[in-house]
């Protein structure tokens, strides 16, 4: 049964970080066309919670619960728009307990932006 409760606040998770790039990723297009970036363009970046991702992750490295190999690895999935832990864990990449670690990791980061 914990793994359903899981599963839905990692859904949730990916879910938020696939809205922010996306609304990045529109901001950035409607910018092209050899213009600066608008500031719509650059508070949009700045409310992006890939540095709070980013973030979670260097400090679970840093305190050894992850390897930058993982870290690395969740950081490309979430540049992509869509973390999917049950793939990281089937494939080997991370660990059951270390992708709770980087969950609540990234929901307190959401949570603080709120």
């Amino acid at each position: 049964m914990r793994k359903q409760p899981t599963r839905t606040i990692l859904t949730m998770i990916a879910s938020a970080v696939a809205a922010s790039t996306l609304s990045i990723a529109a901001v950035s297009y409607a910018g092209e066309g050899g213009a600066a970036p608008s500031t719509a363009a650059k508070s949009a970046s700045a409310g992006s919670i890939l540095p709070g991702v980013r973030g979670v992750l260097r400090s679970l490295v840093a305190q050894g619960r992850i390897t930058q190999a993982q870290a690395d690895a969740v950081q490309r999935q979430a540049n992509s728009g869509t973390i999917d832990p049950k793939m990281l864990v089937q494939s080997g990449v991370i660990t059951d307990a270390q992708m709770h670690l980087v969950a609540n990791g990234i929901e307190q980061v959401k949570l603080a932006r709120n």
